[in-house]
């Protein structure tokens, strides 16, 4: 056996990622829970070969599964879902009407996963810049959602509320589409 080869387990594994969760003060409910597969929130495991398994249900069914080697990978899938769950909820509380959520969101993120690791931030920051060359930031929105409801609420139909609050609240999207 190499000299740097360490044997983790899930409760090694559960300290490490509790470790980096006291970094971000992060909230219990988001955390993963362990061998405990069908609960409401993520859940990581180890199969026979050592391969850490990260999955996610919702209403008793798995909607997603990824099998990674490395501890850094699978801590890096727990708080990429952590540290959007906490970004979306700072956005919430930081709203700017007229600023695209995700500008807060992104910024929130990459900060979190950058307390606990360089190479976390960069990486969502990689992520964040491939989502916004085909869907870039879209700073009216909200005031073009509102304006929409504020049009409809007045008896004008969706289809002219829709034209209207694009003519007067433009999409940096070519399509007009969010």
């Amino acid at each position: 056996m190499p000299e740097n080869y360490k044997i983790i387990t899930l409760a090694n594994l559960k300290q490490l990622i509790d470790n980096y969760s006291m970094i971000i003060h992060a909230p219990q409910e988001l955390l993963p829970t362990y061998s405990n597969p069908g609960e409401a929130q993520p859940n990581v495991d180890m199969d026979q070969d050592g391969h850490f398994i990260y999955e996610i249900f919702e209403r008793g069914l798995r909607i997603k599964k990824e099998v990674v080697k490395d501890e850094n990978d699978l801590c890096f899938l727990v708080f990429n879902l952590v540290t959007f769950m906490m970004a979306a909820n700072f956005e919430l509380e930081h709203r700017i009407e007229d600023r695209d959520s995700r500008r807060i969101m992104f910024d929130k993120q990459e900060e979190l996963l950058g307390q606990m690791r360089e190479d976390w931030k960069i990486r969502k920051l990689a992520e964040h810049q491939s989502i916004l060359k085909s869907r870039p930031f879209d700073d009216p929105a909200g005031l073009r959602a509102g304006y929409i409801r504020s049009l409809m609420n007045s008896g004008v139909p969706y289809n002219e509320a829709r034209r209207d609050a694009y003519k007067k609240y433009p999409s940096p999207n070519p399509t007009g589409e969010v």
